[in-house]
């Protein structure tokens, strides 16, 4: 119960700071330190944020995806990745709970299209998956943004456009 006062806490002094001053306060914290952000720090403070205010859990183990498991309400993150590639997944993956808590995603996204290992690869189900995934980075960076992270944009970017290379080569494989 602690925790959550904490998580909440720190969101509401993080949202008045940006909304008011335009200052995150993270700047001056242990998590930015002139060159280089912490990574681990950041992911941990998801991690609560997301358990407090949204009521996912984030579980990291080295035996799971990065993916967003909606209906259980959990995002799994490999353990076996940098701290940085973590946080960036991470963001990746709130992008697609965002994008799926939407009233409108439904209204967007056909009835029929569920992403299962064993769906048939149509044009249809191809280029949903793809739109979502670009969607997903982008509302995933718009909610870290919005909590006063301030994201590293040239590392964002080159893991975005992993990730987004990996989907259009599995959407042009036969």
């Amino acid at each position: 119960m602690i925790l959550n006062d904490i998580g909440r806490m720190e969101q509401s002094l993080s949202s008045y700071l940006l909304r008011h001053t335009g200052l995150s306060m993270w700047e001056d914290s242990a998590i930015y330190q002139k060159d280089s952000i912490d990574y681990k720090k950041l992911v941990d403070f998801l991690a609560s944020h997301l358990v407090c205010e949204e009521e996912i859990h984030v579980e990291i183990s080295p035996d799971v995806r990065n993916e967003l498991w909606i209906g259980e309400k959990l995002i799994t993150i490999n353990s076996k990745q940098t701290y940085k590639k973590k946080f960036f997944c991470l963001v990746h993956e709130i992008g697609h709970y965002t994008l799926r808590k939407k009233r409108e995603f439904n209204m967007r996204f056909p009835k029929d299209y569920v992403k299962e290992d064993k769906q048939k690869k149509t044009k249809q189900f191809v280029v949903d998956t793809l739109r979502e995934e670009v969607l997903a980075w982008e509302e995933g960076l718009n909610y870290a943004e919005g909590l006063g992270i301030d994201v590293d944009m040239e590392s964002y970017n080159r893991q975005r456009t992993a990730a987004l290379y990996k989907y259009i080569e599995w959407a042009v494989k036969k």
